[in-house]
């Protein structure tokens, strides 16, 4: 049940009855018989509606359309139905002729992806028919050239290296020097081949027993369990009044640095007093004034910028100015 049958129940119980939240209010109000809609049930019958689509707003124009039916996009008018169309209207409302031969007609995309077949079916006239000396010369293929020989038979466009032999090259008999030619290449006499990854142990080592030299070697070093001395210990009293020799005093002074070494200057060094009190000259004053430039602000909308000085316009240009400012002469 929606928000509104629960609304037009409710006010139906309270008022007297009503249905579809059309309420019958008592003859005492309205004449008898009159229903009334009440504006809060307006109202909430228009929220409780579904929200619309509004993708076609921009994009239809006109009654909408459903495709797949023999329906007219516009209603026809009565007087279009009975007219009665001219002879030029029959006359453009023919179909195209058709001028292919139904019996030859060959289609389309039969052995093919896409686009027409050159295989066509032969008429039985061509397959009895009798050719003449032209078509037998045409009808012959090209002939190879004298001396031709297949290179390209069982390659690909290259000249194979393999040839066959001449029957008197099967015939011959074999000489000494060819057999020897024809025998492979022979490995070194101290040639070892390849050892293999899992080794077999030969079976007179599995029998072998051993010396005691090697009992020995494969018993595991003894180690006492303890206990050791600590990682610190005491300093004896007689290390500690020991006194240095000449050659430990030397060999425990640090490296000195080279003569005229000059330690790097500190980030931050104080000022000397002289500094301090020292006058600035002229010249150090007027350099140190900033120079002061107008911000692009002022420039921008400054209308004296391309104002020419009173000194230019009294300038007297020299004759290489003068020759200088001459238009050039075209023909």
């Amino acid at each position: 049940m929606t928000v509104t049958d629960n609304i037009a129940k409710n006010s139906g119980e309270t008022s007297g009855g009503g249905v579809n939240g059309i309420i019958n209010l008592p003859s005492t109000h309205t004449p008898r018989g009159c229903n009334i809609m009440r504006p809060d049930i307006v109202r909430i019958t228009e929220l409780s509606t579904p929200r619309g689509t509004k993708k076609d707003w921009w994009t239809t124009y006109g009654p909408p359309l459903v495709w797949g039916n023999q329906e007219t996009i516009w209603q026809l008018n009565p007087a279009t139905l009975t007219y009665t169309p001219s002879n030029r209207l029959r006359e453009l409302a023919l179909p195209k002729v058709d001028h292919c031969n139904k019996n030859h007609f060959t289609p389309e995309f039969q052995y093919s992806c896409g686009r027409g077949s050159q295989i066509w079916k032969v008429k039985k006239s061509a397959m009895k028919a009798v050719p003449t000396e032209r078509t037998m010369q045409l009808a012959k293929h090209k002939m190879n050239p004298s001396g031709f020989e297949p290179f390209f038979m069982l390659n690909c466009g290259r000249s194979s290296p393999i040839w066959r032999p001449s029957k008197a090259a099967l015939s011959a008999k074999l000489r000494p020097r060819t057999a020897l030619l024809a025998q492979p290449k022979e490995l070194h006499k101290n040639y070892l081949p390849p050892r293999q990854v899992q080794t077999r142990v030969s079976s007179a080592i599995k029998r072998s027993e051993c010396n005691e030299y090697i009992h020995r070697l494969a018993q595991p070093k003894e180690r006492p369990d303890g206990p050791f001395r600590d990682a610190e210990w005491p300093v004896s009293k007689g290390a500690l009044q020991a006194e240095p020799t000449q050659r430990l005093n030397e060999l425990s002074r640090p490296k000195r640095l080279a003569e005229g070494h000059e330690a790097s200057r500190d980030g931050y060094w104080r000022v000397t007093n002289g500094a301090k009190s020292a006058v600035a000259s002229s010249r150090i004053s007027e350099l140190a004034k900033p120079i002061i430039r107008a911000t692009m602000d002022h420039v921008q909308f400054n209308p004296d910028v391309f104002q020419v000085s009173p000194a230019a316009k009294k300038y007297i240009a020299s004759p290489r100015i003068e020759e200088l400012a001459q238009p050039i002469q075209r023909r």
